[in-house]
């Protein structure tokens, strides 16, 4: 990736946000399927009903959508809920930049950054792990992961 371009978040907008969804679908469904299979009605109820509109954010590079995360700054971490890279966009160093933002503003907060992942996502964990993330707990098909700062 080019150092001269600028990513960043935006705030998804209403008529945005009733898209998420679809792209969340779109490209985590064969990882959530494969784990603990796909109920529609199920997965969509549970998006809608877990994840409010503030923590909807668009990337971008340049201005340009790059992909779409949702992340939180709750009482003891920022929780990353998912992030999605655009498959055009991908194997660019995107996601390392984005998750070097979020740790920037968990920095900010003297929280940690946290995020489960599931594990049949082997890609998904072995970043996570390169990026200074570690396990704290695990269960069939998850692991909750945290990175640390020094304050």
């Amino acid at each position: 990736m080019d150092q001269d371009q600028q990513m960043q978040f935006k705030p998804l907008g209403h008529h945005e946000c009733l898209k998420a969804f679809e792209l969340y679908k779109d490209y985590l469904k064969p990882i959530v399927a494969a784990a603990i299979g796909w109920d529609e009605d199920y997965q969509k109820n549970s998006f809608n009903r877990r994840l409010q509109a503030d923590g909807f954010h668009s990337v971008e590079l340049d201005d340009k959508p790059v992909g779409m995360i949702y992340f939180k700054n709750g009482e003891t971490s920022t929780h990353l809920h998912f992030l999605i890279i655009f498959s055009e966009a991908q194997r660019q160093g995107i996601g390392s930049l984005v998750i070097r933002r979020l740790q920037s503003l968990a920095v900010e907060t003297g929280r940690p950054m946290t995020l489960s992942c599931f594990k049949n996502n082997k890609p998904a964990v072995n970043f996570y792990k390169k990026l200074g993330f570690y396990a704290t707990a695990e269960d069939e098909f998850f692991y909750d992961f945290v990175c640390e700062f020094e304050h």
